[in-house]
């Protein structure tokens, strides 16, 4: 899960001219000078925001947020959360701005191998910490890839939940209201496949619409497809 540990972070900006293609600015940033990487970008408080992992060994990964001038992708503003002994994975999609001033990302808090809790957090323009909440099932792995407000104005988070042994993996939807709190949260899955959400969409009549991929629990790739 920590693939992208590897990965620094380079930050382009094409220009919308797709004839020309233009780059028009080239950037790379590192915190400790090991492992940076950005697993996610978009625009907030006026700004592009970038959403990754660094670290100082190979083992944990903390959280950074940086934020980059529009004009020519200089930093702005950089903020690094960490737990001594965790890894916070991101996910890999977009966050949601509830307004212009607060940003709220989803992901995954990893405090062992066979453990780890989903969450939702919310950022201010200054990328300070405003609201922090935890969610799964006990003693399981809770992953978040991916988040959406609904038409309801409620929040839903949809990933995968499975043992430490990932024998039967489901996909993992979690309901909260605009403050996070738990609403509820499900398993979706068959007992002889695996499944995971990966993407959460709005449809135009209100449902939800997920995306993700289906496996049999060797998770040979003879036999993944889409789900």
């Amino acid at each position: 899960m920590c693939r992208f540990l590897f990965y620094f972070i380079l930050l382009f900006s094409l220009g919308l001219n797709l004839r020309s293609q233009s780059v028009y600015f080239n950037k790379r940033f590192d915190n400790f000078n090991s492992c940076d990487g950005a697993i996610g970008i978009d625009t907030f408080a006026n700004k592009y925001l970038t959403i990754g992992v660094a670290c100082t060994a190979i083992t944990y990964g903390a959280l950074n947020l940086r934020l980059y001038d529009y004009s020519n992708g200089n930093a702005y503003l950089n903020k690094t959360y960490q737990w001594s002994g965790t890894t916070i994975i991101p996910s890999e999609g977009k966050g949601i701005r509830i307004n212009r001033n607060i940003y709220s990302i989803c992901g995954t808090k990893v405090y062992k191998p066979d453990t780890a809790l989903a969450f939702l957090w919310r950022f201010n323009s200054n990328l300070d910490s405003v609201l922090y909440r935890e969610y799964g099932y006990l003693n399981m792995v809770n992953a978040l890839h991916g988040m959406t407000v609904g038409k309801d104005n409620y929040i839903y988070m949809v990933g995968f939940v499975d043992n430490s042994s990932y024998t039967n993996t489901d996909i993992l939807l979690i309901k909260t209201d605009t403050s996070g709190n738990e609403i509820w949260k499900k398993k979706i899955g068959l007992s002889t496949w695996s499944e995971e959400g990966y993407s959460i969409r709005n449809c135009s009549n209100g449902d939800l619409i997920i995306s993700g991929a289906r496996y049999v629990p060797n998770f040979t790739s003879a036999n993944q497809g889409p789900l």
